[in-house]
């Protein structure tokens, strides 16, 4: 989410927050402009994966411990499933909350892809400067963007959540059971069937 008026300063914020009755409320009652960045959920479960590696087992969605996830990979169940079965829920929850109930944000809510963002930086950063109503040029926006001190250098690649669930069947038909509980809603911003099930 991001705010400009708080305390008469501008703020970028990053919350994993699903719209709900009192976050709507705040954002609206503090004028908040919300940008909600989705991202493929295949490609979500492997980045997860390679967290829990190269950074930390913590995070607020599923509890886990180093010896929790040893055991995990000591089991037949394998990352992804184990993913798909009990993180990838919240995820969807999230891109559907914001998708139901995003109308009721003031100003809209506008929704970036991952991909369309590691595409195109540039283009995405003065799509959100506009939809935020900062004026911006794109050389600004580079100097800004040159200038930056980036701490992470995850570098976003898309389709490699594909290639994982495409090794792991199980997997995928965990999370076809999971959209198919939602038969009327469009999940083609974070979801693309695999070719080879179909």
């Amino acid at each position: 989410m991001i705010s400009l008026s708080t305390f008469n300063k501008s703020l970028v914020a990053q919350h994993y927050c699903r719209a709900s009755e009192h976050s709507l409320r705040l954002v609206n009652k503090f004028d908040m402009k919300v940008v909600v960045l989705v991202r493929s959920l295949m490609d979500v479960a492997l980045s997860l994966s390679d967290h829990w590696d190269r950074e930390s087992v913590v995070g607020p969605i599923v509890y886990l411990s180093e010896s929790l996830l040893a055991e995990l990979d000591a089991s037949p169940v394998t990352r992804l499933q184990f993913i798909v079965q009990h993180v990838l829920p919240w995820y969807v929850s999230f891109y559907l909350s914001w998708l139901r109930h995003g109308a009721e944000v003031r100003g809209g809510v506008l929704f970036i892809r991952y991909e369309q963002f590691f595409c195109d930086p540039v283009r995405s950063f003065l799509e959100v400067a506009q939809f935020v109503g900062e004026n911006m040029t794109q050389e600004q926006l580079e100097l800004n963007l040159k200038a930056s001190d980036q701490t992470r250098l995850n570098k976003g690649l898309p389709g490699r959540g594909m290639q994982a669930f495409e090794a792991d069947p199980i997997a995928y038909q965990k999370l076809l059971d999971l959209l198919v509980g939602y038969p009327g809603v469009d999940f083609s911003p974070i979801f693309q069937p695999l070719a080879c099930f179909s």
